[in-house]
């Protein structure tokens, strides 16, 4: 079975297979699910995470970029907290000992993908 994020638990035991507005409204309600869709949907709009994320894994590696990466995911799926709000990568960008949070807020303010080379420089 490949790898799948949604724990067999909550799938009845022969259940056919559903469309993932279904599965979600019925087992988070319409008004979650659709608090998570625009969460999503303004993830996807601006370029911080991955910029910060990429920008990790050249600093220092996989050493920098893992804790960076589990900052994100914990300040999304455990704190409910929104990654796509600059001073919460800030804070996980020091909390991971990439940089200081005055050094990252500038950087992360561009909201293009420019030369992270440049843009990150220590």
């Amino acid at each position: 079975m490949p790898f799948r994020l949604i724990n067999d638990a909550l799938i009845p035991e022969g259940a056919s297979k559903v469309d993932k507005e279904t599965f979600y409204t019925n087992h988070l309600g319409k008004g979650r699910f659709q608090n998570i869709e625009n969460a999503i949907s303004k993830w996807a709009a601006q370029k911080n995470i991955p910029m910060l994320a990429m920008k990790a894994g050249q600093v220092g590696g996989q050493k920098l970029q893992v804790p960076v990466l589990c900052g994100i995911f914990k300040a999304n799926l455990e704190d409910s907290k929104d990654i796509a709000d600059m001073n919460v990568l800030a804070e996980i960008a020091e909390a991971a000992g990439m940089m200081s949070k005055d050094e990252v807020r500038p950087r992360l303010l561009l909201r293009k993908l420019p030369d992270i080379n440049v843009l990150f420089r220590p």
